[in-house]
């Protein structure tokens, strides 16, 4: 975590993967309601949760909580690793 004690928490703009705090990471702004920047911190949630979408900071403004892979394409043991963003 490169963010600093001010920066790093969710809907912060970011520029680099280290700059959000643990559990986050820097995603597209297109993914993060709200996002004022070129890309913005979001959570990481886990998809074997009965209610993995509950993780997201941003389900007010549509997110939801969505493979981090392209179906098919986990490594094995990462299957259940999603991202908090606006669904494409």
């Amino acid at each position: 975590d490169a963010s600093g004690p001010d920066l790093g928490t969710y809907g912060d703009a970011c520029e680099y993967t280290n700059a959000c705090d643990p559990g986050l990471f820097c995603a597209n702004a297109a993914a993060v309601p709200g996002c004022g920047g070129a890309s913005c911190c979001t959570n990481y949630c886990d998809l074997s949760d009965t209610e993995p979408s509950a993780d997201c900071g941003g389900v007010a403004g549509g997110q939801e909580c969505v493979s981090a892979f392209e179906e098919g394409q986990a490594l094995p043991g990462l299957e259940d690793v999603g991202v908090c963003a606006i669904p494409e």
